[in-house]
């Protein structure tokens, strides 16, 4: 009996046990439940904030990929341009340099020409008499004087008389000769004057005075005519260089240009020739060139 009344409180125990065992479990169950609720909950608020600020960095991924594109084609056409521009500015320069190089061509092509019409001899020497080559325009020219000795005996016999080489225009139109006349000193040692006379022309109304020139008087020699003597000045603040009152202004150019003992020089005068180049240039800017003699 004792046995009996046992097995049933150990079962009634157990019993008890089971029920607060299930109990426990459900609770457990819906505090679980009811923390995954909340969870889900919580995640779905979090998913709804996210949505929107992912949705925003897609769209700015759209745009920062379209403008990469935009810049890749700007880029694309800069490189074209550039490539153009390059092709442009080599053309230009090659155009410039050809363009130069032709007209240096023509420049000494014009300067030759000058120099090869610009034959003046002294069959025409004359006291006054300037009209032969007025139908030229040069601004340099050779003064070929033929008949030296017969010129230095006629000299002897009249002393301070100047001669002229027929008269030329410069392609700015003023008339100019070469001039010649011989100078002694008191030592009695000659020299022989070699200067630039200004005429009156039929373009004085329409041309600029002073006339403002650099002007070159050389002597050539005839054995190496790269060889060159002579002497350079500024014109514009001589008083030869005035517009013309009379028929021919006073020379201007250099009393001791060459020594008479000198005429007697192989090298000077071949087949009794002496030759002479004058040269009228534009002067520099600031150049500020006086008389110089080399």
């Amino acid at each position: 009996m004792m046995q009996g009344k046992q097995l049933k409180e150990l079962q009634a125990q157990l019993m008890n046990s089971e029920k607060k065992q299930s109990a426990r479990i459900q609770s457990l169950t819906q505090k679980y439940e009811a923390l995954d609720q909340g969870t889900l909950q919580v995640l779905k608020r979090d998913a709804d904030n996210l949505l929107p600020l992912l949705s925003r960095a897609v769209l700015c991924l759209g745009n920062a990929n379209r403008n990469i594109d935009r810049l890749r084609t700007r880029l694309d056409r800069l490189e074209e341009r550039t490539g153009n521009m390059e092709r442009q500015f080599n053309s230009f320069v090659f155009r410039s340099a050809r363009q130069s190089a032709v007209e240096s061509l023509a420049a000494e092509q014009r300067y030759l020409t000058n120099l090869q019409r610009s034959y003046v001899t002294a069959g025409s020497l004359s006291p006054m008499e300037s009209s032969d080559n007025t139908g030229r325009c040069v601004d340099v020219f050779l003064w070929r004087i033929d008949g030296v000795q017969s010129w230095l005996a006629d000299a002897a016999t009249k002393k301070d008389q100047c001669h002229y080489c027929p008269a030329v225009y410069t392609t700015d139109r003023y008339c100019v000769s070469g001039q010649l006349s011989s100078y002694e000193q008191a030592s009695a040692r000659g020299f022989l004057g070699v200067y630039i006379a200004v005429w009156k022309g039929q373009y004085d109304e329409q041309i600029r005075w002073p006339m403002n020139k650099m002007i070159s008087l050389c002597l050539i020699d005839q054995n190496d005519p790269a060889k060159r003597a002579g002497g350079m000045f500024a014109s514009e603040e001589k008083p030869g260089f005035q517009k013309p009152q009379n028929r021919v202004n006073s020379g201007w150019g250099f009393s001791k240009f060459l020594a008479l003992n000198d005429l007697s020089n192989p090298e000077i005068v071949q087949n009794d020739s002496l030759h002479i180049t004058i040269k009228l240039e534009d002067p520099s800017p600031g150049s500020g060139a006086s008389e110089r003699h080399y």
